[in-house]
């Protein structure tokens, strides 16, 4: 651990006590004292000031005077091999009222120039906090040992890298592995380790399985899959688990993240926040000792699980709302000279990301018998290598163990390898040739089978299907062949060749075949099987693959012949040919003569060269290799910004275990998502995918310009606490919002702190949220390239598809389904167009035949039909009016819209007697009597109401209900002339004055006991021990109003007497006083107009004396008050007389009025 080497403190402008402490792993001495030379400043810089920039890098950058030889030396030996990064960290501490940790980072070891000069001289200190050299470190488990290219093994798709051997893993699991590179404050450093913070509420719908699912953290609840932070390297197309990648960096990944999730990093009190942009439109509840504003989840350093908390930040330093006021109250204000650019409307968010790695699982295909046990380039037995007559020899090899390929869309298989014919001498015969029988196929077992002789495994094979009557892939269950069957081999399905589970024959064979090759040819051997030409290589998966399946491929060879030269009978066997020479059926290895030279073996052997690729690779819609999902979301405007959001990795996919795929946890169990969406923000009835969520929040954040502030912000000696409390400082931070003295909010992109002036000065983005009307786009790109085969998902076919000749010529295949899907579609016509639309050409005006009537207004929304036909029934567009259709108009003017098919002259255009229908019985746009509608309220002067108030207490009241006149009425009743907020106070021992005379001499009466009251009363009598741990504060009293900080008390009191001597006269004082703390001790002063006097006349028993007195109090600041009241000795006729209160004539009544 580093010890602190030097150390120093400094107040700021306005007061503020800060302390730096420079940590050095090389020092275990005591702390020395430094001087600052220039000012300790704080900068966080996002790379440009887009919204959603999802990483914010910091730094700290202050002066140290060198001030004799020793810290020369030790500059000095910074700048040697001795020391290297990560070796000296600084901290920087706001130490008034108490120690908070501001910022923790290490020195960049380039301390550049010194002066000439003599002690003390300034040498300039630059600290990070280590995000930004996050794009130095690739994203590995080992990153200080490997080297790229990185072994399958060295990297997190390596399952046993992970928890639980999985390579799905939570995001906070991967940005708690990231953050581990950055060096970040630990106790390993700095003496106490990190933490990481989250705050967002997108939640998917398999969520709602939870126990409360709204607390728990979706970072912590949903998975990615690791397999997106790689690629290959060099040149190669396929990735099998032998081959090499590349990483991307730390940077990289944890950038993907942030991007996926519309996440900002940044770094600040020791932790690292990811705040979903989006949610700083939320308002601030609470109180200032307790503000509710944003749900976080905090985690250690390394991911586990701490708390969670309705606030992020603190009441502290990390405040989440701070608010920039008025000159003349002074506290947190900005300086002249404030400055705003504009960010556009934006009308259009897409993102793109890729839905399938370039992962194949393909390991090696089995060798031929034998070739296990020889190498058949170097060592080739003499008398070649048989089977025993009547045996059978199987030879395998894994592929991969996958998990629910159930849901997999297939799985694409190609197999290269190369054929050699040699003498047993090592001699090749180049020109050589030959056939060979390659019977081969693919069987699949549970993981939890040790055995392949189990009734669960499966074999591909061929079959015919009796209800499609067309032959099929399909898997039988598997059956081990030990023995020969009539000199050949049975089939290795439990349908003995006869009826399978479709009801028809099956054939074995489907990926078997001939291979006719010459001596060293590479053949790929699946595109000669029925495997290649009827099924394009794509293989099937079962309904019964749930959960963990192990896939190996699966070769048969047999003899009944092994003498040297004898033949194989029956064809079916692995490795059975036509030599050369003509002889036919021979095994492998036989020899045709007599010696090494003129002994003819051949064989074949597995191809690891990146012209020639393997695979065994999941297919997702249509994709093999690469693809990737387009996804956006535009909003029915007319304007013309496009955001593009960069570097997302994962989404929902229409494969469920594409790598690009997400799963989430819904209770019991993780589950792929659904391709359909299922998504919303903080709900878990949305119908957005992940992206389209991500694309309509960035649209929603941006639907009208909004400000670029470029402004400095500066604290003031006075007023710079809330509360005038020191514990909660006016103070700017790059996690919370300001808001304007015209109540906009603003957050933080780039800003410097400098410690000294107590100034904030950078650039704040405004904060704007409103939800978009649009339309999103998700398109998983579905063709397979023409050179391996594949489909188109293009729609339906035979029906109109773009020429207008079409419409007519292909109207008659139009059937009854397409028939009914018009039906379903309800239109009315009211007029057609005039001019044709063309493709990809933008229009805001349509030309139409006259209408007749003027009935179509501003707003309302129409539709065009295309005369086309798809999934869903008529294809058409709706679009909404700008302005008011008059009976004449031969045109309409419309919200912009491009076209993605050629419309032509003549298509109608209709209303839609769904909405129109819709309109009438359950109103939800236009307008009524000059107030908007929408779907869930009506509108007016920017108020919206949403519903009714049903609340006697007006508990609930807010500014979207309107109150029923039952309960108005109920409320006025419950409140006429009744205190709702009230309370006695009265004393259960006694004052004693004293001796002496006058004001000055003060005690304060005992009031400590609250009763009556009402029930939830807001006063507080803090009794005989007063204010905790602050003095002159015995027997007072606080007033708070009920429902609002800022109310109007009456008091009353009386207060009764003796006196200490009988017969003696005295005259006594009472008053209200009125004190602030400074949190060690009440300042008192007098509340006028409060004096009232007693005399006490003292002859015999005639010694009682009593005064009343009341006022009207209004709490006009948020500032802490306290009140008591005292009692003093005025005079008497024996100075040593006094007066000493009575229990049952002393009282007082407090009752909030306003």
């Amino acid at each position: 651990m580093a010890g602190i080497r030097y150390a120093s403190e400094y107040k700021s402008l306005n007061g503020a006590s800060y302390k730096l402490e420079i940590w050095d792993t090389h020092w275990a001495g005591s702390v020395q004292d430094f001087k600052i030379g220039e000012a300790a400043v704080i900068s966080y810089d996002s790379g440009g000031d887009e919204k959603l920039n999802p990483i914010i890098c910091s730094s700290l950058d202050f002066g140290i005077m060198v001030q004799d030889a020793t810290m020369a030396a030790w500059i000095a030996l910074m700048k040697t091999n001795t020391y290297s990064e990560k070796d000296v960290y600084c901290t920087l501490t706001k130490t008034n009222p108490t120690d908070v940790e501001m910022w923790g980072g290490y020195l960049i070891m380039d301390l550049g120039n010194e002066e000439d000069a003599s002690f003390p001289y300034e040498v300039k200190m630059k600290f990070i906090d280590g995000l930004s050299l996050l794009k130095d470190v690739d994203f590995i488990p080992e990153p200080s040992i490997y080297q790229t290219p990185y072994s399958y093994t060295n990297t997190w798709m390596y399952p046993p890298n992970n928890d639980n051997n999985g390579v799905h893993q939570t995001p906070k699991y991967w940005l708690a592995k990231i953050l581990l590179n950055a060096g970040l404050s630990s106790s390993a450093n700095l003496g106490s380790d990190y933490r990481i913070v989250t705050a967002n509420n997108w939640y998917n719908e398999e969520h709602g399985g939870m126990a409360n699912w709204q607390n728990q953290d979706p970072l912590r609840n949903t998975q990615h899959s690791g397999r997106q932070f790689y690629k290959l390297a060099g040149d190669s197309d396929v990735l099998t688990q032998s081959s090499k990648v590349t990483a991307m960096t730390c940077y990289d990944a944890l950038q993907a993240i942030c991007s996926t999730w519309g996440l900002r990093c940044v770094y600040y009190k020791s932790t690292v926040f990811f705040i979903q942009v989006g949610l700083y439109n939320t308002a601030e509840t609470g109180t200032v000792a307790a503000p509710i504003n944003l749900r976080t989840w905090t985690y250690d350093s390394l991911g586990a699980a701490l708390s969670s908390d309705t606030k992020i930040g603190g009441t502290n330093i990390v405040r989440y709302e701070q608010d920039i006021e008025l000159p003349t109250d002074l506290g947190l204000q900005k300086l002249a000279g404030a400055n705003w650019g504009e960010y556009p409307p934006v009308k259009r968010a897409q993102a793109t990301f890729p839905s399938i790695s370039n992962i194949s699982y393909f390991q090696a295909f089995p060798l031929l018998y034998g070739q296990d046990t020889y190498d058949a380039d170097t060592t080739i037995p003499y008398n070649g290598l048989w089977i025993a007559a009547g045996d059978v020899e199987e030879m395998s090899s894994p592929i991969a163990t996958l998990t629910d390929a159930k849901d997999l869309q297939s799985i694409y298989c190609q197999i290269h390898l190369q054929y050699k014919i040699f003498k047993n001498d090592l001699t090749p015969l180049g020109a050589a040739s030959g056939i060979m029988k390659m019977v081969w196929t693919v069987r699949a077992k549970p993981t939890s089978e040790t055995t392949w002789n189990t009734a669960t495994a499966l074999v591909l094979v061929n079959e015919y299907n009796t209800t499609t009557n067309a032959w099929q892939l399909y898997w039988e269950p598997f059956k081990e062949i030990t023995a020969q069957t009539a000199g050949s081999i049975s089939f290795w399905d439990n349908s003995g060749g006869t009826t399978g589970q479709l009801g028809g024959t099956v054939n074995n064979n489907s990926c078997s075949s001939s291979i006719t090759y010459t001596n060293n040819a590479i053949i790929e051997i699946v595109s000669q099987s029925r495997l290649g030409t009827d099924y394009d290589h794509l293989i099937p998966t079962d309904d019964l693959m749930s959960g963990d399946w192990d896939f190996e491929f699966y070769t048969l060879s047999s003899s009944n012949s092994p003498a040297y030269g004898g033949t194989i009978s029956g064809y079916n066997n692995h490795g059975n040919g036509t030599f050369f020479n003509g002889l036919t059926n021979r095994p492998p290895w036989c020899n045709f003569g007599s010696s090494n030279t003129s002994s003819r073996n051949y064989f074949y052997s597995n191809v690891n060269n990146p012209s020639y690729p393997n695979m065994f690779n999941v297919v997702s819609g249509g994709q093999i290799n690469s693809g990737q999902s387009n996804i956006s979301f535009q909003t029915n405007t007319s304007d013309t910004y496009i955001l593009n959001l960069e570097n997302t990795l994962w989404g929902d996919t229409a494969v469920t275990n594409a790598p690009g795929a997400l799963r989430v946890y819904n209770g019991s169990a993780w589950v792929f998502t659904d391709f359909a969406g299922k998504w919303g923000r903080g709900i878990i009835t949305g119908t957005d995918s992940l992206t389209e969520l991500l694309c309509r929040e960035a649209v929603n954040m941006n639907t009208g310009y909004s400000s670029k502030y470029n402004l400095t912000l500066a604290t003031s000696v006075t007023n710079r606490d809330l509360s005038s409390n020191p514990f909660y400082p006016k103070f700017p931070n790059p996690i919370g919002r300001i808001a304007d003295t015209d109540g906009k909010n603003y957050v933080m992109s780039r800003a410097s702190f400098n410690t000294d002036t107590d100034e904030a000065n950078g650039t704040w983005f405004e904060v704007t949220y409103a939800a978009a009307t649009g339309a999103s786009d998700d398109n998983d790109d579905n063709t397979i390239d023409d050179n391996i085969g594949g489909w188109t998902n293009n729609g339906m076919s035979g029906i109109v598809n773009g020429s207008g000749s079409g419409l007519n010529n292909n109207i008659t295949q139009i059937n009854e389904t397409s028939l009914n899907i018009i039906k379903d579609n309800i239109f009315e016509k009211f007029t057609s167009i005039t001019a044709p639309l063309f493709n990809g050409i933008t229009y805001t005006t349509i030309y139409i035949e006259e209408i007749g009537e003027a009935f179509i207004k501003q707003g309302d929304r129409i539709r065009i039909n295309t005369g086309f036909i798809n999934d869903d029934g008529i294809s058409y567009y709706e679009l909404e009016v700008k302005v008011d259709i008059l009976s004449t108009d031969t045109s309409i003017s419309i919200t912009a819209f491009t076209p993605t098919q050629d419309i032509f002259i003549g298509s109608p255009i209709m209303i839609d007697q769904k909405n129109l229908y819709n309109q009438y019985q359950r109103k939800t746009q236009g307008t009524v009597a000059g107030f908007g509608i929408d779907i869930d309220g009506i509108s007016k002067s920017g108020i919206e109401i949403t519903g009714w108030l049903d609340d006697d207490t007006f508990a609930t009241a807010s500014v979207n209900t309107l109150a029923t006149s039952e309960s108005i009425k109920a409320y006025i009743d419950s409140n006429a002339g009744i205190p709702s907020n009230y309370a006695g106070i009265r004393t259960v021992s006694q004052a004693l004055t004293s001796a002496l005379d006058g004001e000055a001499y003060s005690v304060a009466v005992p009031y400590s006991e609250k009763t009556p009251f009402s029930t939830g009363n807001t006063y507080t009598a803090f009794g005989s021990g007063g204010v905790t741990g602050v003095g002159e504060s015995d027997y007072c009293f606080a007033l708070k109003g009920s429902g609002r900080d800022l109310a109007t008390f009456e008091l009353s009191w009386n207060v009764g007497s003796i006196t200490s001597v009988v017969n003696n006269r005295v005259l006594g004082g009472v008053k209200l006083q009125e004190g602030t703390s400074n949190g060690e001790l009440i300042t008192w002063s007098d509340v006028a107009n409060t004096h009232s006097f007693i005399y006490n006349r003292g002859t015999g028993n005639i010694n009682l004396g009593t005064t009343s007195n009341g006022i009207l109090i209004a709490i006009e600041s948020e500032v802490q008050l306290y009140y008591r009241i005292v009692i003093w000795k005025e005079e008497s006729s024996n100075a040593a007389s006094k007066l000493l209160t009575t229990i049952n004539a002393t009282n007082l009544r407090i009752t909030q009025i306003g």
